[in-house]
């Protein structure tokens, strides 16, 4: 089952978490997917930035995770260039 989706709206990536019932927690099958679609989403040049987002009522987790994915991509940025 996808737990997570992507849509792209012009330069933007949305990355949508779809398991409300559980407030969008995350377990192995959920990151494994999150990662392939980071992967799918980076490889696209026309992709600027990427937004990650849960459906239904949002998750305080998600708050939490933003200092950390900041970080992940400004290194991965910085690596890339």
């Amino acid at each position: 089952m996808a737990f997570v989706e992507f849509e792209q709206r012009g330069h933007v990536g949305l990355i949508t978490i779809n398991r409300p019932e559980v407030l969008n927690a995350l377990n192995l099958e959920v990151i494994e997917q999150l990662d392939d679609i980071l992967l799918r989403a980076e490889s696209q040049e026309d992709v600027h930035v990427i937004v990650i987002t849960g459906a239904g009522r949002q998750s305080p987790w998600l708050l939490s995770l933003c200092p950390y994915f900041f970080a992940a991509f400004s290194i991965a940025v910085l690596f890339a260039s």
